[in-house]
């Protein structure tokens, strides 16, 4: 998609305040841009709040009430 290659060619790329809670289609389209900067070896940096589980490695099903 051409409107999405400045966000896929820039060095840099900083997606801030990153949540799981969004709509399936962006989802998609961000999984598209991500794919292809990490092919690419271009620098990627995601930003969240969500809490990780240290034993599980995966996002607390708690997150929202933890940080509240």
């Amino acid at each position: 998609m051409k409107i999405l290659e400045p966000i896929r060619n820039t060095e840099i790329l900083v997606l801030d305040d990153w949540d799981q809670q969004t709509f399936r289609w962006v989802l998609d389209i961000i999984g598209l841009v991500l794919n292809a900067r990490y092919n690419e070896r271009r620098v990627t940096i995601l930003t969240t709040i969500i809490l990780m589980n240290r034993r599980t490695q995966r996002p607390r099903r708690d997150y929202r009430t933890a940080i509240a």
